[in-house]
């Protein structure tokens, strides 16, 4: 599938770049290549799935085999064969290889990382509070996942031809040089999700008609903004529903107004001072 759709040679070299980096392989690639095998050796799982036999007019528990997909959180922490597949689920999960979807308890929400090659989430039950859905979608969210490299190298493949070394390197150090311009703060691998990418996060939360799930998550994107605009880093969708609903009624000046008042500029005293400058036109 990937020799059609794309180049496995390129395949190779991303998911090398990255176990390099996260796993900080010595012996390459010899070890690299260890680790490879590792992951395509995974057994597939078997999950029970209850089938009404029209007969017999009653549920009968059969055994269904999967190849792409495997539940994570379900084994045995307290026995050794249950903890390494755990470790081999994840550790497959975050490959180009398959399964492609992971099924997993609450127990797969916090301080997991599943961002290598996965950028979509499903909650299948809503969470009571906002933090857990943060916690959820941080294990997808995170530095140089999936998302972030699809963008990186959207924006800056074409600036690839020519230049010695690793794609992914170079590519990194082309972000790193095109954003000598903004803040220091903002990191080189920054994706805003205002400049309208090709390959967001995307959530996905199943709604049924006249649920209940429709105000709780209403409810809890409302209080998301909030809980991110504490650390100053609001959700700028979430945050823009928010405010449409409490200044309504407000004129754009006064929205303005309102918006200068609560601003916080974190940028660094140097980048203040440029600013100020050129606001004044020296």
């Amino acid at each position: 599938m990937y020799g059609i759709a794309g180049n496995i040679q390129a395949l190779l070299d991303e998911y090398g770049t990255l176990l390099k980096e996260n796993y900080s392989c010595e012996n390459e690639p010899a070890e690299l290549a260890e680790m490879i095998v590792d992951v395509l050796k995974i057994k597939t799982t078997s999950i029970n799935v209850d089938l009404y036999n029209e007969k017999e007019k009653e549920l009968k528990e059969v055994k269904m085999r999967c190849h792409f997909a495997v539940n994570y959180g379900t084994q045995s922490l307290e026995t050794t064969s249950g903890k390494n597949r755990m470790i081999g689920v994840r550790d497959t999960f975050n490959s180009p290889f398959r399964p492609f979807v992971v099924a997993s308890t609450s127990i797969g929400q916090e301080g997991l990382d599943f961002h290598y090659y996965c950028r979509k989430i499903f909650h299948w039950n809503l969470p009571y509070n906002a933090i857990d859905l943060e916690q959820r979608e941080g294990r997808i969210n995170r530095f140089k996942g999936h998302a972030i490299r699809l963008n990186l190298a959207d924006k800056y493949r074409l600036s690839l031809p020519g230049l010695d070394g690793g794609a992914w390197d170079n590519i990194y150090k082309i972000a790193r040089k095109r954003n000598e311009a903004q803040c220091e703060l903002v990191p080189y691998w920054h994706l805003n999700y205002t400049e309208g990418l090709r390959y967001p996060i995307e959530r996905f939360i199943p709604l049924f008609l006249f649920s209940k799930d429709r105000a709780k998550y209403q409810e809890l994107c409302k209080i998301l903004t909030y809980y991110r605009l504490t650390f100053g880093q609001p959700h700028q969708e979430h945050l823009v529903a928010t405010l449409s609903g409490v200044m309504k009624d407000k004129s754009s000046d006064e929205i303005k107004k309102l918006v200068k008042e609560i601003s916080l500029n974190l940028s660094p005293i140097s980048l203040k001072l440029k600013q100020g400058k050129k606001r004044l036109g020296a």
